[in-house]
């Protein structure tokens, strides 16, 4: 039996202490654990609040999260209950669906865009992913949601967080970009703009681990989060050819700079593995570009046919 234990349960007109839940169907709309430290999280630790009209949902979740490793402080079925909530207790990571009673998921997103959380949609929509990224969302995942997906977008919010507590104390989020001083007409061909949060950042490509085409627009993936653009990916990839960039996948281009380590797995295909803890398999079709900028078949444990 999944058990609680000592739960303080928030609701718009109060909370009450609870001894203990039995079970996970019972996860009611509101709910926080009390004197987890943020200050010593590990990554196993990310404070986690779960938002989602659907009690189901939230239950399969929350389950989820506690077997990834993940501490649940919390979980709402509305968007003015998520936000009450993030205030009092502090989340590292917001799990949010799109569809809310009272405002979107969206919403949601941009009105804590000033805050330190890790946003990623968990939804069964498939056509609000380039709002969700343009609202702040670190990733889009579809349900049903598996753990191996799910870990995929923890592995960025991981290293946003920690990007996050490397800025500066006042919270101010910044791209990944080059200081005026430092460009020279080279570096300023080859500079990018990317969208988050409505706003438009001028981005240095070599703080970017990768870029991924979804529909009729690109993510650039970073330390610092998820930025829109939109050009093509065939454009990118003769704009950012001399910046170190591989196409790898139909839609993936990343950065050479960036890879930490590769691994064969046959038939012409490799599975990449960035610093930042993402990895990326590429496709047989590009295999001959990859081995012409990368001497992968003359190391051992080379290709396997």
């Amino acid at each position: 039996m999944n058990r609680l234990a000592t739960l303080a349960v928030g609701t718009p007109s109060g909370s009450v202490e609870l001894d203990e839940i039995d079970e996970l169907d019972d996860l009611p709309a509101l709910a926080s654990p009390e004197g987890f430290s943020r200050d010593g999280r590990t990554v196993e630790g990310f404070r986690a609040l779960i938002v989602d009209r659907d009690p189901d949902s939230r239950a399969d979740h929350y389950q989820l999260c506690r077997a990834l490793g993940l501490q649940p402080v919390g979980a709402a079925d509305s968007g003015g209950a998520a936000l009450q909530l993030a205030q009092r207790v502090n989340p590292d990571l917001l799990l949010v669906d799109i569809d809310l009673p009272d405002m979107s998921g969206l919403e949601v997103l941009q009105r804590l865009s000033e805050e330190a959380i890790a946003a990623v949609v968990l939804t069964a929509r498939t056509d609000c992913a380039l709002r969700a990224y343009e609202a702040g969302a670190l990733d889009y995942v579809t349900k049903p949601v598996s753990g191996l997906r799910l870990l995929q977008a923890l592995s960025r919010a991981k290293v946003w967080l920690a990007g996050t507590s490397r800025r500066s104390q006042s919270r101010r989020t910044r791209a990944p970009c080059v200081p005026p001083g430092a460009m020279t007409p080279a570096s300023q061909s080859q500079l990018l703009v990317g969208e988050r949060h409505h706003r438009l950042y001028v981005l240095d490509p070599a703080h970017i681990d990768y870029a991924e085409a979804n529909g009729n627009y690109v993510v650039f993936h970073a330390a610092t989060g998820d930025y829109v653009s939109r050009d093509t990916l065939k454009q990118l990839e003769t704009t950012l050819e001399g910046a170190g960039f591989l196409r790898i996948e139909h839609s993936l281009l990343i950065n050479v700079g960036a890879i930490d380590y590769a691994v064969p797995v046959g038939r012409g295909r490799y599975v990449f593995t960035l610093s930042c803890g993402t990895s990326l398999r590429s496709s047989r079709t590009y295999r001959a570009r990859i081995l012409q900028r990368l001497p992968l078949s003359r190391c051992r444990g080379r290709d396997i046919e």
